[in-house]
């Protein structure tokens, strides 16, 4: 096997048990109401504040690549992940311990995800770049196409400690890919520019229109972490909606991995946004299987080719001195809607009930693309 696809399978491996780590918290409302837990009602804070955490330190985690390279930051991160997840294992009973457990795993992702992102775009020419993102984010639908069923059936069998068994065994093995990565920075990664104040970063038109664009694809990602209490509501089985999300974004990652790279990706991100915004109303008006497992189908479209669209554009607007600086407040955007959506959605929840939070939600995302769109038009060049 030639070099390159090596470190793509490398990648996506490490990628894989990386994001099987936090699947298990997508089920974390099964897990708390299988258990009889009091700590249901701070269900939104206990998702909520590992991204709370993550966003905070983004920018730290920007400078760190640029100071120690990607393969240090990575092997600290996993090790954050690592010990977040077994403080939530150790400690479930105990809300401290699983707010406690939640951040670290928040202090970890923040280091993991800028590095991992910066690695890719500094050693993968332009041409490529969405091919290749699109291959290693296929790593991201695995787990739910594997790992979530098979959790939500251990809890549906009752097998609560056993669930909670996994998260550190994944966390362990990502931490050992991350070790096992070749050393040394791709050559693109070497001209950082440490310099360059985050301020100034945001001074640029295409930049904000580009974080904005974050926002809004981010919300709509983010509020899957509340598909389950939406399913709970329902009586609904959560994994028909992923596993359907997961198969399409599959299919649509491997069968059009050209197409990322020959259109526009701005209008990509748009219409991206639009599917998976329509994905989540769609789900909430389920009362069955089949319409769930339509409404995961059109989510997971729109995740499919958005997700690594969205990575691609910090390839398109930053010079590559910029780009852990530009990665590092990408995904802070992206991690600050993954804490604020899940807090908002169980208040919303509280008054509207989960069906009326999440359609406001998407239909005020839906209100938003057409002004994101004239923006993006404005401000970035076509790749």
């Amino acid at each position: 096997m030639p070099a390159p696809w090596r470190l793509l399978l490398h990648l996506f491996c490490l990628t894989t048990a990386g994001a099987s780590v936090e699947m298990a918290f997508y089920l974390f409302a099964p897990y708390l109401r299988a258990t009889g837990s009091p700590h249901m009602e701070a269900l939104g804070w206990i998702l909520g504040i590992c991204y709370g955490f993550s966003a905070c330190l983004r920018p730290l985690a920007g400078q760190l690549v640029e100071r120690v390279g990607s393969r240090r930051t990575l092997c600290l991160g996993y090790g954050l992940v690592l010990g977040g997840a077994a403080t939530v294992t150790l400690g479930a009973r105990f809300l401290p311990a699983l707010l406690a457990g939640r951040a670290l795993l928040g202090m970890g992702y923040s280091l993991t995800i800028v590095s991992s992102t910066t690695y890719q775009i500094a050693a993968v020419p332009p041409e490529a770049l969405g091919r290749t993102l699109s291959l290693t984010a296929v790593g991201y639908t695995v787990p739910t196409l594997l790992v979530l069923p098979a959790l939500e059936g251990l809890l549906r069998g009752g097998h609560t400690g056993l669930f909670l068994l996994f998260p550190p065994l994944f966390a362990g093995g990502a931490l050992f890919l991350a070790w096992r990565l070749p050393p040394g920075e791709p050559p693109r990664a070497r001209d950082a520019a440490p310099g360059t104040p985050f301020r100034d970063i945001l001074k640029v038109p295409a930049f904000r229109t580009l974080f904005l664009a974050v926002v809004v694809f981010a919300l709509t990602d983010a509020a899957t972490m509340q598909i389950s209490a939406l399913a709970l509501s329902k009586d609904l089985v959560a994994s028909w909606f992923f596993l359907s999300q997961s198969l399409v974004a599959l299919g649509t990652r491997l069968l059009a991995l050209g197409f990322i790279d020959r259109f526009p990706r701005r209008r990509l991100v748009v219409l991206a946004t639009g599917l998976s915004a329509g994905g989540l109303v769609l789900g909430t008006f389920a009362e069955g299987p089949q319409l769930f497992l339509a409404a995961g189908a059109v989510f997971g479209l729109g995740m499919g080719f958005g997700f690594p669209a969205l990575m691609a554009l910090i390839g398109d607007v930053a010079e590559p001195k910029l780009r852990p600086r530009v990665s590092a407040l990408f995904w802070l955007f992206y991690s600050a809607c993954f804490f604020v959506a899940p807090i908002l959605i169980a208040r919303g929840a509280s008054l509207l009930d989960y069906d009326g939070a999440l359609r406001l939600l998407g239909v005020l995302l839906c209100g938003s693309l057409l002004p994101l769109h004239r923006l993006l038009k404005r401000g970035d060049p076509a790749p």
